[in-house]
């Protein structure tokens, strides 16, 4: 009897080793807020989308994460996110957020696959105020063309796709991903590239790029891609460069940040022209000043969106787009804040901006060249 309760004893040792390097944690963002939509100075007959009053969730959500230590260099780790909408727009919990599975190193870093945010998206997202989240975000301008009223494309959470992040060393961190061509089909082979590279030290920078084949982001671009075909055709390709700059000034409790973006989008079609490309520029800043301290602050941006290049619109004309937002904020701790602010979305006569990838919501159309309008009043907490 000696062997099996000395071997039993063993795997027991084991087994308890095991469990006390394996950690469950659950935590969770609920974010939420009362607007009031509308917009003003349709061109033509188009009619204005009238004042309207709304509860909007702003990607609250509830994640569940399973961490476990294989030695002193690598762990795994496996991730449920989840989205939880209180507004009665969807079913409680309706969709997939950063979901995946991966291994991390201290010395080569992390691989995953899974559902996950793009590098593209992460690397600018901490030089908006407002976290790319609701309409006082960047997502106003950035990551959208001005052709139609798609709203915001390209801060997308990748489906199926693995990426790699290096480790952190002094400050300089790379990220890659690639989207696998699971929607091919007898019409289109898609995929998406995206690579990033951060620095954060005194100063914070940013560049970031990212390339879809046969894969443009659709009206849903923040939820995740849909692969059927370009932003101008079937066949075709989309990119985007991003540039951005951050400090954060402790003396004066002020927070400064800067982004540049370019969006360039080719499609392939059977009539003269047949080949269509259509290019613009876009330019964000934003502060956030501390009004003696960091628990009462002022934020305010404002961003610009060029007119459009290249030969896909009847006119580039009045593409154009202004963005302006302004609000208070009220820190109660590092977890909860409230807050107060107005919005708008100036468009020229041709340009089709609207508010991030959802627009007015609602029954409302959105219409191209009015200007958007919001006042909101919200508040986050994370759990």
């Amino acid at each position: 009897m000696r062997i099996p309760v000395t071997l039993f004893a063993v795997l027991f040792a084991f087994q308890a080793n095991a469990q006390s390097e394996n950690k469950i944690s659950v935590a969770g963002r609920a974010w939420g807020s009362v607007e009031n939509v509308s917009t003003t100075g349709a061109p033509g007959t188009t009619p204005n989308t009238l004042p309207r009053f709304r509860v909007t969730n702003d990607a609250s959500f509830l994640r569940v994460r399973g961490d476990m230590k294989l030695s002193d260099d690598l762990a795994v780790w496996g991730q449920i996110e989840a989205q939880f909408s209180f507004d009665g727009a969807a079913a409680p919990f309706d969709s997939g957020r950063n979901t995946g599975a991966g291994f991390t190193s201290k010395t080569f870093g992390t691989i995953s696959a899974g559902r996950w945010d793009s590098p593209y998206k992460l690397a600018a997202i901490r030089l908006d105020p407002w976290g790319d989240t609701g309409i006082l975000s960047y997502a106003n301008i950035l990551g959208q063309l001005p052709a139609g009223s798609l709203g915001n494309q390209y801060d997308a959470r990748l489906t199926n796709n693995v990426q790699y992040w290096t480790p952190v060393i002094s400050g300089f961190q790379l990220r890659a991903a690639v989207e696998v061509n699971e929607d091919r089909n007898a019409n289109i082979n898609p995929s998406v590239f995206s690579l990033s590279a951060t620095y954060d030290g005194p100063v914070y920078l940013e560049a970031a790029y990212e390339t879809r084949k046969d894969c443009y982001a659709g009206a849903t671009a923040q939820a995740a891609p849909a692969c059927a075909g370009s932003a101008l055709a079937t066949h075709g390709r989309d990119w985007g460069l991003r540039l951005g700059a951050g400090i954060n000034v402790k003396q004066t409790h002020s927070e400064i940040g800067a982004v540049y973006e370019h969006l360039e989008s080719e499609g392939d079609f059977t009539a003269v022209p047949f080949e269509r490309t259509l290019k613009r520029d876009a330019y964000y800043a934003s502060i956030v000043q501390g009004l003696m301290g960091d628990a009462h602050q002022v934020v305010g941006a404002i961003g610009f969106a060029s007119k459009a290049s290249g030969n896909f619109l009847a006119t580039n004309d009045k593409t154009d787009a202004m963005f302006y937002t302004l609000a208070y904020r009220y820190n109660f701790n590092k977890d909860l804040f409230v807050y107060a602010g107005f919005t708008q979305i100036r468009n020229g006569l041709n340009a089709g901006y609207r508010f991030g990838a959802s627009g007015l919501g609602g029954n409302a159309t959105n219409p191209v060249g009015a200007n958007y309008n919001g006042w909101v009043l919200g508040t986050r907490y994370l759990f």
